[in-house]
């Protein structure tokens, strides 16, 4: 399953759009972090890596305060926003997938070519990520997201939409390695080969 993204717009759309009295920058940083996180538990990367999804995923409450200072940023420049009060949120995005630990669902096709699936085989696999994504292009996309004209009417889900995409470019800049080495379980498992470090980009 992919990254909920039409959930997720639906749900910080209604979110915005709540005139809701007394709602404060946290209360709003607190909702955008929540629901990227939400949308994000069923992202998987794709070959030639095998596909594996999060197993861990890490505290969401860095990038809590990143988008509360952005939003507080935003509000003392008179509502107007600029690049530059989105380089802690993007930071802290890019900082949440590199401490993100993942699992495998179906190991790679190179290994999975040199097993033979006797019960005894062992598939130990690691996956490191080494990019959390592009970080100027984030930022610049999350700017995207908060430069909005005038509207007579509540704009929440097209902020809601702009941010999903922002957020979907921003995965497939993601990159790490995935390693898997086939063991021996029992004499009529296969011969053990080398792990083969493969190197992967991008989530969805």
């Amino acid at each position: 399953m992919a990254a909920q993204w039409p959930l997720y717009i639906t749900t910080v759309g209604a979110f915005l759009n709540d005139p809701a009295e007394g709602r404060t920058e946290k209360d709003v940083a607190e909702k955008l972090a929540t629901e990227y996180k939400k949308a994000v538990t069923t992202v998987f990367t794709v070959a030639p890596a095998g596909i594996n999804k999060p197993s861990q995923l890490p505290s969401i409450n860095p990038m809590k305060r990143a988008i509360r200072k952005s939003l507080e940023d935003i509000k003392e420049s008179e509502g107007e926003p600029k690049l530059f009060h989105f380089d802690k949120w993007a930071s802290e995005v890019t900082k949440f997938w590199l401490k993100t630990k993942f699992s495998a669902i179906v190991p790679d096709p190179l290994h999975l070519a040199a097993a033979t699936g006797i019960p005894g085989v062992t598939l130990p696999i690691k996956n490191v990520v080494l990019n959390g994504g592009v970080l100027p292009a984030l930022q610049a996309d999350l700017l995207t997201a908060f430069t909005n004209p005038p509207s007579p009417v509540p704009n929440g889900i097209p902020v809601a939409g702009k941010l999903a995409k922002a957020f979907t470019t921003h995965l497939t800049t993601v990159g790490g390695t995935h390693t898997m080495a086939v063991t021996s379980g029992t004499p009529l498992s296969p011969i053990p080969i080398p792990a083969l470090p493969i190197p992967w980009i991008q989530l969805v």
